[in-house]
């Protein structure tokens, strides 16, 4: 087996605007170096300044370089069939591989990173960055920070590991496809469950650097590792943990993700901290007297809990709302022009007025202000648990999980506070769900201290 030990220095930028500005492979065969490889190239832009200061390469070094376009094919018969190694492999390898499929060749080894790779063979250091190892390990670190003087260490240290691990411990690191964050194993994948629910992000210290929900945990956090994730490979580096909670549905996963988000506040949930673009359903009357339910962007001081990430969404609900209760929605400009013979905007200007504000105003106390008691239900985390939300004058109350029927004790359940997006989210899914019944999510109302299917 053949390894392509690899080192890069870059304009300091992420894979979408960044370069390489020298690279260095090493083939070998874990024992000796069998072919060589280094050059600077011309990242055909900039480099940043706090990046010349540390690697000592600038613009002027770079100008007569190759592209590395022009060094393509060579390059990419030498990593032919050879598994590619580096010092937290994310970083080089993406960078590599997107500069080949900018020039037509796609790049997809086996890898290797000699992070995880040195806490295998030596637990317990204080550090595993190459400048720490090696000097803890006694190996030596000439040209610090540049491609070959970084390689050559990292080739000694892929050594002492490789003869420090038994030869299954050692394949079992080599990873085909997915490359983890260096501070996680396979192990740690293996215990995610792939159902709904909420997964996290956290440092070395245990803080909490984001939150996600997920209908397959497993497979949305496998995500954020791939090639075409928008975590940069500065955060991967910093995910050292993973935590999981299964909810049993994807509406326990929204609630308890936007719960989460509102008290941890983390620093890479950015879109979950935006209430400022969020949108709402308001109900006002127009300058001629005729009511309208709308979607505004950014309004303040209204009672409407219903909350949307975007318009289409909002828009989706409400007309499904404006189907249901056969609300008019060619009034003023078309009204009696494209409707069928018995809507009731054939009539009198006065009448249809009249009739719509009153049909709209009835709509609009029935979502904001019902007094029914419903909950919603649905699967739960196991084959005999399900999951359940209760619904009070037409707000989000509780939410939980029971092993039981349906008991009118539910609805005794003491409040629980939620964050506004987990109200309107929850609501959402009530109205969808008495809109269009399905075998997901079922509405049982509280008629006469009993709770009956809505159908």
């Amino acid at each position: 087996m053949i390894f392509a030990i690899t080192d890069i220095e870059t304009t300091g930028e992420s894979t979408k605007r960044g370069a390489i500005t020298e690279i260095c492979v090493k083939l070998t065969d874990g024992e000796k170096v069998i072919q060589s490889f280094t050059t600077l190239l011309n990242p055909m832009r900039p480099i940043k300044s706090g990046v010349v200061a540390l690697t000592g390469i600038t613009d002027q070094m770079v100008r007569n370089a190759p592209s590395f376009a022009e060094i393509a094919a060579d390059l990419h018969h030498l990593f032919s069939g050879a598994v590619f190694v580096a010092h937290n492999v994310n970083f080089d390898f993406r960078f590599i591989q997107a500069a080949f499929e900018n020039v037509g060749y796609t790049f997809n080894p086996k890898k290797m990173c000699t992070v995880r790779l040195a806490r295998k063979a030596f637990p317990g250091q204080s550090s595993y960055s190459l400048g720490k190892l090696c000097a803890s390990l006694g190996i030596g670190l000439n040209n610090r920070h540049r491609a070959e003087g970084d390689t050559d260490a990292t080739v000694e240290l892929f050594k002492r590991s490789k003869a420090s691990l038994s030869e299954d411990d050692f394949k079992a690191l080599i990873q085909a496809g997915q490359v983890l964050p260096p501070h996680l194993t396979q192990e740690d994948i293996k215990k995610l469950p792939s159902t709904p629910g909420v997964y996290r992000f956290l440092d070395e210290n245990k803080k909490i650097k984001y939150i996600g929900k997920a209908i397959n945990i497993k497979k949305r956090v496998l995500q954020h590792f791939g090639k075409n994730s928008a975590r940069n490979n500065l955060e991967l580096e910093q995910i050292h943990y993973l935590e999981h909670l299964e909810t049993g549905c994807e509406l326990h996963a929204l609630l308890q993700e936007s719960n989460e988000i509102d008290q941890a506040w983390p620093e890479w949930n950015v879109l979950g901290k935006k209430p400022n673009i969020q949108w709402r359903m308001v109900l006002f009357e127009s300058f001629s007297g005729l009511h309208k339910i709308e979607l505004v962007k950014n309004v303040k001081n209204t009672e409407s809990p219903f909350i949307f990430k975007s318009k289409p969404l909002g828009e989706a609900l409400l007309n499904r709302i404006k189907k249901q209760h056969n609300i008019c929605v060619f009034l003023p400009k078309f009204a009696g022009k494209f409707c069928k013979e018995d809507c009731y905007c054939h009539g009198s200007e006065a009448s249809v007025m009249k009739e719509h504000n009153a049909r709209l105003k009835a709509v609009w106390n029935e979502l904001h202000h019902s007094e029914n008691v419903d909950v919603l239900i649905s699967k739960g985390r196991n084959a005999e648990e399900r999951s359940w939300t209760l619904f009070k004058h037409g707000c989000l109350h509780a939410w939980g999980h029971s092993q039981d029927n349906i008991e009118e004790s539910i609805a005794d359940t003491p409040f629980q506070k939620n964050a506004a997006l987990a109200q309107s989210i929850a609501l959402q899914y009530l109205q969808h769900a008495k809109l269009n019944p399905n075998h997901e999510y079922r509405v049982f109302t509280l008629k006469q201290n009993k709770f009956e299917l809505c159908t």
